[in-house]
């Protein structure tokens, strides 16, 4: 397990692409994010939608957070010289 800090807002939310308008907020919307510290660089997981929906998965998002390992790559065999 990595270390990881969690943030969860709730309210109104906009979003636009890139420097273009947002156009109208949503309502009611939630934002549950993480910072995982990693030894190759930080992850940003985020999960983003209606507040209900969202909240009833926080369970299974904070899960997935604490799951997250290293996973142990093997080599790739290398061909016999001929």
């Amino acid at each position: 397990t990595y270390p990881a800090t969690l943030v969860s807002l709730r309210g109104g939310y906009a979003r636009g692409v890139g420097m273009g308008p947002a156009g109208d907020p949503l309502p009611d919307r939630m934002l549950l994010a993480a910072v995982v510290e990693t030894p190759e660089g930080d992850l940003f997981p985020q999960l983003h939608g209606p507040a209900a929906l969202v909240a009833a998965q926080r369970e299974a998002f904070v899960a997935f957070i604490e799951g997250l390992a290293p996973v142990e790559v093997p080599e790739p065999e290398q061909p016999e010289p001929e």
